[in-house]
């Protein structure tokens, strides 16, 4: 007979679940559309300049030794590689970008299932399947839509993923890691992004506190170390400062209201560890020290922003990129709740109390405050800004290639779009009208216009011409067509067409 505390337990579990999906559904579509968008209207917006300069790989060893080629002041080696390799095949720069990045993140969840058979082989499967799409949840979350929808920032997705490999090998019973992870890792992770440095700095302080063989860790960070400062092309000319406030501030940008959860979940962590420390076997007090890698890489990497970015603006903290490291310290608790708990029946509580109320942060449809005058928006309305900001982002840049050439522009004035004026100024083929389907009265069109979805692949835009007759996109799914307008439609792999607005 199944007691009502378990059978209690099953319900809640099975309430949890539900939960996830209800909430994951939205999001996996939005992430879907994104990535199909993206692979059949690929664009350039501000870094993603960089891939101007950037030469074919099939075209000779210059290709290939532009992959170094930093971006700012870091070398983004995985980015500009799944940027570049299209190329070769026929196709335009950054076509596979955003599907490679949820390919990552794909792989990423399935590292986190074998890092929780790792840590408790005996879970039942059900709580196991509860955990790991929990996790899934945090891995995609929707705050860090600028890697989730940009081509330059794979290697963000790519750092997270190193991670969570580095994690289930260090959790082997083996008393050294594999050599080949001490020599490759620091090397990859520098030349992926300045986020590598925080990598690298986690994963060699876990390392050297509870694996043998360091010196050669040592020898293999410190010479990477070297390498990396030496040939570094450019700084990111800030001056050095430390708030701390800066860094706690970023630690909580991942999730609504995250500081309480994660003070809770520490808190309980420490009776846990109080209650069971001594209990447990050499093996499992090393693994809870590996479970901690997530969040080490968290709050160095959080510090390495604050003393490299606070000092150029507060409102820094808020970008959506940083997102997707910081996420690793909610991670990082929930593997050591699960090592602790997902065995003993009775714990198994703590571990449904710390994802039900993660879960319900999540239900409040308004804003959030990190700090006065730095609001993020609510689930719902941040997984609608997925698509918004990529409709955005490419009528933005067919507008610029439809002015290409023109001595003045009409285009709305995006300064993070392109704030240096190189892409604008790089485009020499203007966007085709096409041809002449026919004609439409400004009803006629209007509708036409409304009635397209940002999640359409087939875009129809209100082209207008200026008093010179220089034309440009007045609107998408907005503006009141008149007399003289061109309502262009584009279908990937055709040809522009365009009807005229008459009375």
């Amino acid at each position: 007979m199944i007691s009502n505390g378990k059978r209690l337990l099953w319900v809640g579990l099975g309430l949890l679940v539900a939960l996830e999906v209800v909430v994951l559904y939205p999001l996996l579509k939005a992430l879907w559309q994104v990535a199909l968008i993206a692979s059949r209207w690929p664009h350039l917006i501000a870094d993603s300049a960089v891939f101007l300069q950037q030469q074919p790989l099939h075209q000779g060893v210059a290709g290939w030794l532009d992959l170094l080629n930093p971006v700012n002041e870091h070398r983004v080696l995985v980015s500009r590689l799944i940027a570049v390799v299209p190329l070769s095949f026929g196709g335009e720069f950054g076509v596979w970008s955003v599907g490679f990045s949820l390919v990552v993140l794909a792989l990423s969840l399935g590292w986190i299932f074998l890092i929780l058979g790792r840590l408790n082989p005996q879970a039942p499967l059900a709580l196991r399947v509860m955990v790991g799409l929990l996790c899934g949840l945090i891995l995609a979350n929707p705050w860090q839509l600028e890697n989730l929808i940009w081509d330059i920032n794979v290697h963000w997705f790519f750092q997270g993923l190193l991670l969570l490999v580095s994690l289930h090998l260090l959790l082997r019973n083996q008393s050294v890691p594999p050599l080949w992870l001490d020599v490759l890792l620091p090397g990859l992770a520098l030349i992926n992004g300045g986020l590598g440095v925080a990598l690298l700095l986690s994963y060699s302080a876990i390392r050297l506190l509870a694996f043998g063989r360091r010196w050669l860790i040592v020898l293999s960070a410190v010479s990477a170390l070297l390498i990396y400062s030496l040939t570094s092309l450019a700084s990111s000319g800030s001056p050095l400062n430390f708030s701390g406030l800066f860094a706690w501030r970023m630690l909580q940008i991942w999730w609504p209201h995250s500081g309480l959860w994660m003070a809770a979940s520490g808190v309980a962590l420490l009776i846990l560890l109080w209650r069971h420390w001594q209990g447990l076997s050499p093996l499992d007090q090393r693994q809870l020290l590996v479970c901690c890698l997530p969040g080490v890489y968290a709050v160095a990497f959080a510090v390495l922003v604050d003393l490299s970015r606070s000092a150029i603006s507060p409102g820094l903290v808020m970008r959506e990129s940083y997102v997707t490291p910081v996420l690793m310290l909610g991670l990082s608790l929930i593997f050591l709740t699960w090592k602790l708990c997902a065995e003993r029946s009775l714990w198994r509580w703590t571990l449904l109390i710390q994802a039900g109320w993660l879960l319900l942060l999540l239900l409040p449809r308004e804003s959030w405050t990190i700090a006065p005058g730095l609001n993020k928006q609510h689930f719902s309305r941040q997984v609608a800004r997925l698509l918004n900001e990529q409709d955005r982002r490419i009528t933005w840049f067919h507008c610029a290639q439809l002015e290409a050439g023109q001595l003045h522009r009409n285009c709305p004035e995006v300064p993070f779009y392109d704030g240096w004026n190189v892409i604008r100024s790089s485009l020499q083929e203007k966007l085709p009208l096409g041809m002449q389907q026919g004609h439409l009265s400004p009803s006629q069109a209007k509708d036409q216009l409304r009635r397209q979805q940002r999640a359409d692949l087939e875009r129809w835009y209100l082209v207008r011409a200026d008093t010179d007759g220089q034309r440009w996109i007045a609107g998408r799914r907005v503006g009141e067509p008149r007399p003289g307008d061109l309502v262009l439609q584009m279908i990937p792999g055709q040809e522009p067409a365009h009807w005229l607005v008459t009375p």
